[in-house]
């Protein structure tokens, strides 16, 4: 089943391989290079997946994460934190977020959280 994906990313080539692969999974990837225009699209487009860096222009990703938990019509998106750091960074004990993946991503790790995620809808529907 297809599902729209946001990526919350400020690092091009990083994006560019998400959104890459969202696609050739079958999904509808949307981009965003800051923590403002993210949560606007997340607002607007109410995406199943959020992918979203922790360092990012404006709202970072643990404001951005909390902001999607309080919006009622997003309660059921999984917010995915991308980091820098090991797994011992304070994103992995955040409510906010359902799962962490540390850069560099591997394509494998990505496959999986968008299987993880994106799956669940279409079991249930």
């Amino acid at each position: 089943m297809k599902q729209k994906i946001l990526i919350i990313e400020d690092d091009l080539n990083a994006a560019r391989r998400i959104v890459l692969l969202c696609r050739e999974m079958g999904h509808d990837p949307l981009l965003a290079r800051d923590g403002f225009t993210g949560m606007l699209l997340a607002k607007r487009l109410k995406p199943r997946l959020i992918i979203s860096d922790t360092a990012i222009p404006g709202m970072d990703g643990f404001e951005l994460a909390r902001r999607v938990r309080n919006h009622d019509e997003l309660r059921e998106t999984a917010v995915v934190a991308v980091t820098q750091t090991v797994p011992a960074h304070p994103a992995a004990n955040q409510p906010n977020f359902d799962a962490v993946m540390t850069k560099p991503l591997e394509d494998e790790r990505v496959e999986c959280i968008i299987n993880q995620f994106c799956a669940e809808v279409a079991e249930v529907a």
